[in-house]
């Protein structure tokens, strides 16, 4: 029941774009791959961390292996509907970065969903 309330905040529009940035693909990342699918759009992931298999075991439009976590990722200024970061910002050196990052990618009327696990990070540093 929670997935599918999670699900329920993304609603793509063809063509539309978002882009995960995490350190896990999941069932999240296939099932958000599979909607982008259906209404011609794309799900793009930049993967942080040093597990190569998982990086070459994704099958997503576009993708991006940033070893360690002192880089920001790259992206197209105005490129994304919608940037995911899941369990990503409490592991990163400079999440600052990350956020503007995300906010110079994002086209109008675009979203940042930040997902963290329970604790890892205080909410008003979230906030």
């Amino acid at each position: 029941m929670q997935f599918e309330q999670f699900l329920s905040l993304f609603n793509p529009l063809p063509g539309n774009c978002y882009l995960e940035v995490t350190t896990n693909p999941n069932e999240i990342t296939t099932t958000l791959h599979t909607l982008m699918q259906q209404k011609d759009g794309e799900l793009r992931v930049a993967l942080y961390g040093e597990d190569k298999a998982l990086f070459d075991a994704l099958e997503v439009e576009k993708k991006q292996f940033i070893e360690g976590f002192k880089k920001p990722f790259r992206a197209l200024p105005r490129d994304h509907d919608c940037v995911i970061f899941k369990e990503i910002l409490s592991l990163h050196n400079n999440p600052n970065h990350l956020i503007k990052t995300a906010y110079t990618t994002l086209a109008n009327a675009a979203h940042i969903i930040i997902m963290e696990k329970k604790g890892s990070m205080d909410i008003n540093a979230i906030l």
